[in-house]
């Protein structure tokens, strides 16, 4: 089977926010059974930009990473006991809410720091990919829809749209981590 794919073109962000925006607007408060419960307003930001500052004034060179789950295909975040975390055949990693027990073992597993405790409900939380849109018949996550400057390619691996950007050799966020994440990036 296909399994979905992101990739962020760092050279088109301009660090806007919007795609941060869309996730938490989507996520806050709503509760997707299987796949999410519900995002709280603070503490927790399932999609973030990452600013990276090379240079000194007045040469300096800002580049913005979105920096959601990287939905690993080798996800060291499952290796935690309650068996709450688990990869789709679709690539998808999941948080179960209702098999989570808030051990937060799962966030200091992840390198990436991208999975949040949630106190309210003592559970861990992440990104989903928007596999709630997805299951609805939407095409791409929240963040990908709010993007006004096409930073992100989104779909199966098998797209048309996804091949071709594949064909040009985007590279993962700390391969070194040996983790195979599904997010890859073009760098400026």
């Amino acid at each position: 089977m296909a399994k979905y794919l992101m990739i962020a073109d760092t050279r088109r962000c301009i660090g806007c926010e919007n795609c941060v925006i869309a996730c938490k607007d989507l996520h806050v408060g709503n509760e997707f059974k299987g796949i999410a419960a519900p995002q709280p307003e603070k503490g927790q930001w399932w999609m973030t930009l990452e600013e990276k500052v090379e240079g000194k004034f007045p040469n300096v060179k800002v580049t913005y990473i979105p920096k959601p789950c990287m939905q690993c295909d080798n996800p060291v975040c499952a290796n935690i006991p309650d068996k709450s975390i688990s990869k789709r055949d679709d690539g998808i990693v999941l948080i179960d809410p209702a098999k989570n027990t808030g051990t937060m073992q799962d966030m200091y597993l992840c390198p990436y720091r991208v999975i949040f405790y949630n106190p309210d409900l003592n559970i861990t939380q992440k990104c989903t990919f928007c596999a709630e849109l997805l299951a609805k018949g939407d095409k791409v996550p929240a963040c990908v829809a709010a993007c006004p400057m096409g930073v992100f390619t989104f779909g199966l691996e098998d797209d048309p749209a996804v091949k071709a950007k594949l064909s040009q050799n985007p590279t993962p966020l700390h391969p070194e981590y040996g983790t195979q994440p599904r997010v890859l990036y073009f760098w400026k």
